[in-house]
Parts: structure tokens; C-alpha cells; sequence
């Protein structure tokens, strides 16, 4: 690993939720796992209290994955292209996501806010992911983001009123 050039022993700081209270993001979802939901808000910061400015590493790790080759981490293309044009190498073998390359904060916090949970999955199976985060520039800080991902229609949603006369008469 490359020689930092900032003080040794103090980990940028990671927030996930962005203005909210704590740092870790938590979502809930219906619909829309195949094209990519965020994991975390768009207002997610990567701070470093030790006068640098530049990130080494940056991890995420997918667990609690339930439809297996389904569920993955991914960057849209154009965000893949920016972090690539920012001096970030992007590798991923689905369920772990490894960004490494000598760039500012900013970068990192921009491919960060890009990254996204996708489920493939005709059916997703119900319950819980959690994605670890972990950013390095000598020392590590991590934080969590959790998604709980819900299956079938909206909660909001139910049948209009036709439908139970049109079953009624059916044949």
C-alpha cells in the first residue's frame, strides 16, 4: 500500500444518512431492486479531521443475501467512468465492492453516492441486506447501511372495487 502523506492514527469518518442524526442509512424497499436502489443518501459525507485529502481504499461488503447470484453492488457506467477518470480503480465480484486509488475525498464521496443494491431476482426474497463500508487513508472507519428489501405490491395498494364484482360474475 502506498505511503500516506497525512497523520497517522485518524480515520475519515463516513455518513451514510447524510444530515440525518447518526451515520448509518437504512431503507425500505418495494419495487425497482433490477434497475438499482442507493444505498446510501444523497447527501452521504467522507470526512477526514487529519488535514488530508486524499482516500487510499474504499470496501463495501454485501451480506444477508438471500437470492444469491442475483444480489449484487454495482455503479452505473457513467459514475464507473467518473471514478475511473477521478484515478479510482473499481473491481467487484458481486457481493464485494473494492475501490482503491490515491483520489481526493470527493471523488470518493461522489462514487459512494452512486453505488447501488440490485436484485436481479424475478421474485426477491423478503428480509434484510446490510452493506459494510469501510474507508481507509492509513487507518479505517466504517460505517452500515442497511436495506430491507419487502416483496409484493406497495403497501398503499389494493384491488379497486370492480375487481370483487368482475370476480363475483366471472366464470
Amino acid at each position: 500500500m502506498p505511503k500516506s502523506q497525512f497523520a497517522s492514527g485518524t480515520a475519515p469518518q463516513v455518513d451514510l444518512n447524510g444530515s440525518s442524526s447518526g451515520n448509518n442509512y437504512s431503507a425500505t424497499i418495494n419495487s425497482g431492486l433490477s434497475n438499482g436502489v442507493a444505498i446510501s443518501d444523497a447527501l452521504t459525507t467522507i470526512t477526514q479531521t487529519d488535514g488530508g485529502s486524499r482516500i487510499w481504499t474504499m470496501t463495501l461488503s454485501l451480506t444477508g443475501v438471500q437470492d444469491s447470484t442475483s444480489e449484487s453492488l454495482s455503479l452505473w457506467p457513467s459514475a464507473r467512468l467518473a471514478a475511473h477518470a477521478a484515478g479510482i480503480n473499481v473491481t467487484s465480484d458481486g457481493q464485494t465492492l473494492t475501490l482503491t486509488g490515491g483520489a481526493t475525498q470527493e471523488a470518493f464521496q461522489a462514487v459512494l453516492r452512486a453505488i447501488v443494491y440490485v436484485n436481479a431476482a424475478v421474485t426477491p426474497t423478503a428480509g434484510a441486506r446490510t452493506i459494510s463500508v469501510t474507508v481507509n487513508d492509513d487507518t479505517s472507519s466504517s460505517a452500515t447501511s442497511t436495506l430491507t428489501i419487502v416483496t409484493g405490491p406497495p403497501r398503499w395498494w389494493r384491488r379497486p372495487s370492480w375487481h370483487r364484482a368482475w370476480r363475483r360474475t366471472a366464470v
